[in-house]
């Protein structure tokens, strides 16, 4: 037999897929944009400034996509096979449980790597300015290499205990921002119940995280700046380096062993008298309701519209998104008696808007895009669509479910951005119209957001190839395009500049000017979406829903295939 022959039959498939190689173009074409346009933006600087603020920008945003790899490429491998009972099919062979983990691990590990490899070069470019040191050459690429199989590691974990593929994402995310944020909150009790120790502890508390790994490796002229510069300070924050590398190697290695021996145990279904039975029949009480409040529930909203009644009937997801901004919540009123007027003074009420409106547009296109892209996998909007049911009922329905789930959490967050507005105009340091401004703009456009994302996810839903490819393509229309409209902007505007364009010169935008042009854009690419949106599904919903999913060749793919795609 051959050696880890899932492993072999993988890498082969994915040296063979188009998109291996496309992928790695694009995370190279995109390190290069994100460098030049710091180059062009910083070019002011010092060489050894420059140099340093090129390297750090392209090392973090790469240590974002290799945290992230997880989520996007192992979280729902072993999850899918699952829900389409193809696992179960794997154990009638001579296979065993670590040929199947390492298989599907071998799957998304190959275009996640060849795309790092892609972005390495890029990272070198800052060594010819200087401020950069041959050290920090091969440890940042090195602490990137660790995060990402650490990542991948994790999803390929959670992926075994789960069916659900937006469950396994959200479970991996989880985990991921445990480890590498979890070791701060220890240090920073640590350090306030013992002040006047040294800081030692603290540096060995937080090299449980892989991101330390990367800090040190990415800005090591921090060391000297808090610790000084003597030779047993940098002897001990190198091995400090290694452990911190070498533990999240233990925990990817950990990860892949437990796997493969628990993926043959969880495949198969329980007993009824098992423990886990008996559990998962409590939740499944908890979450929809005893039979008599069922049937009540059920004849209540089904008079009002079928498809809202089967997209309300759990009480999870609501608890949800309320425990989520209960824990901010108590986070914020844990910070303010805790460090008092020194959490005002750094912004920490716009920041904590800012993460609320961004958390709530994500969880709004994974209830709407992830749920109906589910059921279209699964066959479940094909039974819906063989019903009487018109195309606008189920819109209206999934509309009323979503206001359900979310209005009032909307709201909340409304009166809270209120109270951080009222707040920050009594601080001095800030000017009361630029403050009223900031609030008002993010409140309306995350209104304008959340009507867009409930829009445009009915139709990404049954458009794309996979549930998180569906949430993933609305948050980027919606969110990341009119960033990427003023990124583009002021690339073009840089790049006059650095051809003595006339007028481009000594003209900065203002903060109020950035934010209306950040406000308009935004408007117009919502508007713009809703009306493409809502054509789509006039016109070619059930035709969309009900045809199967068929990989469609872009102007780039064609383009590259020459007469390939002709033949």
């Amino acid at each position: 037999m051959i050696f880890l022959p899932i492993v072999e039959r993988e890498l082969r498939a994915a040296a063979r897929r188009r998109s291996t190689y496309l992928g790695r173009l694009g995370a190279a074409a995109g390190a290069l944009v994100v460098g030049s346009f710091v180059f062009l933006t910083t070019r002011d600087f010092v060489p050894q400034e420059l140099g340093i603020a090129l390297f750090q920008s392209l090392a973090w945003l790469a240590f974002l996509f290799c945290a992230l790899a997880g989520v996007r490429l192992t979280a729902d491998r072993l999850s899918e096979e699952r829900r389409e009972g193809t696992l179960g099919l794997l154990f009638l062979t001579d296979l065993k449980g670590y040929d199947i983990v390492l298989g599907k691990l071998a799957a998304a590990a190959l275009p996640a790597f060849f795309n790092l490899l892609a972005v390495f070069p890029i990272l070198a470019i800052p060594l010819t300015l200087g401020g950069v040191t041959g050290r920090q050459l091969w440890q940042a690429p090195l602490s990137l290499l660790t995060t990402q199989v650490l990542s991948l590691a994790v999803g390929i974990a959670v992926s075994a205990w789960y069916q659900n593929g937006r469950k396994a994402a959200a479970m991996a995310l989880l985990v991921m921002i445990v480890l590498i944020f979890g070791p701060l909150p220890l240090a920073a009790w640590w350090h306030h119940y013992h002040p006047s120790q040294s800081a030692t502890p603290i540096f060995a508390i937080l090299a449980f995280s892989p991101g330390f790994a990367h800090q040190l490796a990415s800005q090591q002229e921090l060391v000297p700046a808090v610790l000084g510069s003597s030779v047993s300070t940098q002897a001990f924050f190198h091995h400090l380096f290694w452990f911190s590398i070498g533990f999240a190697w233990s925990i990817a290695l950990l990860c892949l062993v437990m796997t493969s021996w628990v993926l043959p145990r969880v495949w198969t279904d329980r007993p009824a008298g098992s423990p886990l039975s008996r559990w998962r029949g409590w939740l499944h009480v908890w979450r929809f309701g005893r039979s008599q409040k069922r049937a009540a529930f059920r004849r209540r909203l089904l008079d009002r519209n079928p498809f809202y009644w089967l997209t309300s009937r759990d009480r999870l997801p609501r608890l949800a998104v309320w425990l989520f901004l209960g824990a901010l919540a108590a986070f914020g009123v844990w910070g303010n008696w805790h460090f008092r007027d020194d959490w005002q003074d750094d912004g920490m009420n716009f920041v904590a808007s800012i993460f609320a409106h961004g958390a709530l547009k994500c969880w709004i296109a994974f209830a709407v895009a992830l749920r109906l892209a589910e059921d279209r996998r699964s066959g479940a909007l094909d039974l819906v669509l063989s019903t009487e049911l018109a195309d606008r009922e189920i819109f209206h329905g999934q509309w009323r479910s979503l206001v359900r789930q979310f209005a009032a959490p909307l709201a909340v967050v409304l009166l809270a951005d209120a109270y951080f507005c009222h707040a920050d105009l009594r601080a001095d340091y800030l000017a009361r119209t630029w403050v009223l401004q900031v609030y008002a703009t993010g409140d309306v456009t995350l209104l304008l957001d959340a009507a867009t994302i409930a829009c445009l996810g009915l139709w990404t839903a049954v458009t794309a190839r996979h549930p998180n490819q569906a949430a993933a393509r609305t948050l980027g229309a919606v969110v990341g395009l009119p960033w990427l409209m003023l990124l583009g902007v002021y690339l073009v505007r840089a790049i006059s500049e650095s051809f003595g364009a006339p007028y481009a010169r000594n003209s900065d935008p203002s903060e109020r000017v950035f934010l209306a042009l950040w406000f308009f854009t935004g408007l117009t690419v919502d508007l713009l979406l809703i009306a493409y949106a809502s054509l789509r599904l006039q016109r070619d919903f059930r035709r969309t829903a009900t045809e199967p999913v068929v990989a469609r060749r872009g102007w780039l793919r064609r383009w590259l295939a020459g007469d390939e795609v002709a033949s």
